[in-house]
Formats: structure tokens, sequence, C-alpha cells
């Protein structure tokens, strides 16, 4: 059963749709979940895809929240008119704190104590770098083709930003450090910071040997995506097929610290991925370099063929739905996570 929503907190007004759960034996239990925004998507995301996933996630007992965030889809608000701008600083987290805020609120007047974040690309970001701050919280996060790549500077002052071009090295929360500051030591985190250092965007010859860019064109999201198609399949297998030493240089450094603290922190996170998509490569590097030994059981990534980064291809949307069937699971009570097993039937999983 779906249900129009309103809610009000510092950052605004919001509004959006509750799917709650039916039938007198759910399957997961007291937990709920939070679809966040699809990048610059309204909260209905590309071909209805998150309208689905809370519709499966009600079915299966979790009812779940699909709130369009300030300034996105129905709710009031200022957000870029380019999308370059508004993603930029999506990846510089500029939706976290309004996540906690709706998370807090959600958990007030729900009476429901554990929460599973989502989302699809820009979601995703979010989801993450919101995480460490109600990792209390959580009982699991679903990330949909994360980006853990940054757009160039440049790329978004081409676009038009009128305003403060948000940096991460300046992103901080009310809630804990500078995501790019120092951190306590993990595992994770020792790993992430290899390779650590910045980049130049500048000169065209310097694009033209960056390594973002043969991606963007491999995969068909740069400007010669429709042509040439045979260099793009020589050029997409040598780099779906490469090893990773260090973490690419145009990487969205907190976020890759974030991740693997979460992981680290043993929070069951199911990522779902379009296979040899330009974010599935850039997220098997950081697999490769901070996972070196392998991916831990709770930390499940499925990645899709033949499908594109939205899945409204190759039958994407399904074999997500298949995905989450086999993630959720009955809760492990004595600390309120989800079940980590059941089969997943579709694309190439490593947990």
């Amino acid at each position: 059963m779906r249900a129009v929503r309103t809610l009000q907190t510092p950052s605004g007004g919001w509004i959006g749709t509750e799917h709650a759960s039916g039938g007198p034996r759910p399957l997961v239990g007291d937990i709920g979940c939070l679809m966040l925004n699809f990048g610059h998507m309204p909260r209905s995301g590309v071909g209805d895809l998150s309208v689905h996933l809370a519709d499966h996630f009600a079915s299966s007992g979790v009812t779940t929240w699909r709130f369009d965030f300030p300034g996105l889809g129905d709710s009031p608000g200022e957000t870029p008119a380019a999308e370059r701008v508004l993603f930029r600083r999506i990846q510089a987290g500029r939706y976290v704190e309004p996540c906690l805020e709706l998370v807090r609120e959600l958990r007030a007047t729900t009476g429901i104590e554990r929460w599973i974040l989502g989302g699809l690309c820009g979601g995703a970001v979010t989801t993450v770098l919101a995480a460490q701050h109600c990792r209390e919280i959580l009982a699991g996060m679903l990330l949909i083709d994360l980006d853990v790549s940054l757009l160039p500077e440049m790329e978004c002052a081409a676009a038009g930003d009128p305003g403060e071009q948000p940096t991460l090295s300046t992103l901080s929360t009310a809630d804990g450090p500078e995501p790019s500051a120092p951190m306590a030591s993990t595992p994770g985190q020792k790993k992430a910071a290899n390779g650590r250092g910045a980049s130049s965007y500048a000169p065209f010859l310097q694009r033209l040997f960056s390594r973002r860019t043969w991606i963007r064109f491999a995969t068909g999201e740069g400007r010669l995506g429709g042509r040439l198609p045979g260099l793009r399949k020589v050029v997409g297998r040598a780099l779906s097929t490469g090893t990773h030493p260090e973490l690419p240089p145009d990487r969205n450094q907190p976020v890759i610290e974030a991740l693997c603290t979460i992981v680290d922190g043993q929070l069951p996170v199911l990522s779902i991925r379009a296979k040899g998509k330009m974010r599935d490569l850039y997220s098997e590097a950081v697999d490769q370099v901070c996972f070196r030994d392998g991916l831990p059981a709770h930390y499940r990534v499925l990645r899709l063929d033949g499908t594109n980064h939205v899945f409204t291809s190759g039958a994407g949307e399904a074999s997500i739905v298949s995905a989450i069937g086999g993630w959720l699971g009955p809760p492990n009570h004595a600390n309120g996570h989800l079940g980590a097993q059941a089969p997943i039937t579709s694309g190439e999983v490593r947990a």
C-alpha cells in the first residue's frame, strides 16, 4: 500500500511516498528502508526503478519511504540548473546532513529502530557518506552503481556553476570530522589511503592520456561513445581485464574511506553494478586495492552483464529485484542485521 507523506526538518519540507509492508508475517520484521534520490532524478527513479524496489521491500516486510530531497522532484528548494554542478555537490556531500535529518525524523515518528539506506549512483554516494554518521541504527546498505570517481572541477565550471564550488577538503558535518581529514585507523582506511594524490585536468593532452577519458569512451559515456565501435571494444576489453595496483587519481577519497570503514564494521552491504560500465570499473579498482584478500561475506557484489548504468536494458531491473530477494532474509535479532545468505541467480557474484 502506497501513501503520500510530508515531513518538515531544518533542511526544509519533504514530500514523499510510503510503501507500507503488508501481511501478518513479514519476512524481515521491524526494519525500515529509505531509498534516496538517484542523483538528480525525482524519487521515482529512472523507469520507476525506485518505486519497484520500494514495492519489493514492502512485500518482504520492510516498510519503505521515498522522499524527494529539497529542490528535487516535488520537494521545494533550490538546485543548480546544470546537472554536472549538482552532481559535483552530491559527490561533496551536499545531501548528507538532510539525509541524516530525514532518518532521525522517520525514526522518531515511526518508532522503527533499524534502517536500510540505499540508492543508485548519487543516492549511493549520499548513502555511504551518511552511513558513517548513523552507523548504530543501520541494518544494511543497498548500493546500486556507486560512483567512487569525481567529476573534474573544470567540467563543472564550464557548466556555469553560479556559486562556490564545494570541495571534498571542506566537507564537514555536525556529527563527525571532515571526511578528507586523517581518521582513526581501520584496516580499510589504511588500504584506502593507497596512492593518494591530486590530479590535474587542465590541458587537452592530459585529458587525452587520462584513464577516465578512455573509460568514458570505452563504456559509451563520453562524447565519442557512439563512434569507433571496434576501438571501443578493444579499449573496453583492456580496461575490464586489467588489475589495479593502486587507486585511480580521480577518486572520491572520502567515499572510499567511508565505504571501507562501514565494511570493516561488519555492516551488511549489497553492491549491484552494471558490469563493464564506468562506475563498475572504478569500483572494481577499489575492491582490488582495498580488499586484496577478497571481499568479506557481508559485503556482496553483484556485477550484471548486458545492462546500462540505470538498469533499464537487458532485464537489469528484474535482476536487481532478484538480488534483493536473495539478500533479504530473517534478521539476526542479536544485532538487528539482515541475513546474508540465499542465492542470487543473475550476473557475477563475489562475496
